[in-house]
């Protein structure tokens, strides 16, 4: 099997609560980042520091995550449906726990307006633990074929690809009219993989998420989403 390395990136220098739940998940290798400029330039270097540290090649598999979830899929699982996913099928880009087949005008991924429609894929836990936190179930019921898992753009809760994957679309690179460097880097650089020749597709992992994962109406954000809208002819869906 490849190996499955973590890295996460966090403005904090104070280590998150999180950090030991999600370094049991990656013995071959966890690398948090403390990086206030830029999570782009905190993702990078992070993969530079797993390729040298961890003898990494082509296959191997690297696992972004936000500094404050819990993975809850056992170990043995969870690397499982990772390299089945990513290493199996060599057309997967990212895979991940939620996003959406199709993007409207405002580019949100989530938004409410398509959420009985069949376009949402995925599920994550909000909350400050697994027995009390709520469970947003992103795929409606009988949405389409055989609840197909492929989406256009993924979440950046907790995101996956190939080592060679992130070398072929040429890594976590800021666009330069993204003014927020924190901001819209999830929907960007999987729609990114798309453009490559990759699929993004949602898998059944389960994340406990310490957020309720509101992001509208922060300025970097908004910034960013901005631009994204520009780049893309919207909307845009996978049929």
């Amino acid at each position: 099997m490849a190996k499955v390395i973590g890295i996460v990136c966090t403005r904090s220098d104070k280590q998150p609560t999180y950090y030991p739940y999600l370094q049991r998940h990656f013995p071959e290798g966890f690398y948090p980042q403390v990086d206030e400029k830029s999570i782009f330039e905190g993702y990078t270097k992070g993969i530079a520091q797993a390729v040298e540290k961890s003898q990494l090649v082509d296959d191997d598999i690297l696992a972004f995550c936000h500094d404050d979830i819990e993975i809850i899929t056992k170990h043995e699982m969870f690397y499982s449906i990772l390299n089945y996913a990513l290493v199996k099928f060599p057309e997967a880009g990212f895979v991940g726990v939620a996003g959406t087949r199709k993007l409207g005008e405002d580019c949100v991924w989530w938004n409410q307006m398509h959420w009985q429609q069949g376009f949402h894929r995925g599920s994550i836990y909000h909350g400050k633990d697994i027995l009390s936190a709520h469970h947003t179930v992103y795929t409606p019921p009988n949405a389409g074929k055989d609840h197909d898992r492929e989406v256009l753009v993924l979440d950046g809760v907790f995101l996956a690809c190939k080592l060679s994957t992130i070398n072929k679309i040429g890594g976590w690179v800021k666009p330069d009219d993204f003014p927020g460097t924190w901001d819209f880097y999830d929907v960007y650089t999987t729609w990114k993989a798309r453009r490559f020749g990759f699929r993004n597709y949602v898998v059944p992992i389960t994340v406990l998420h310490n957020s309720s994962g509101e992001l509208v109406g922060r300025e970097g954000w908004e910034a960013n989403r901005k631009e994204f809208q520009s780049l893309i002819s919207t909307p845009v869906e996978l049929v």
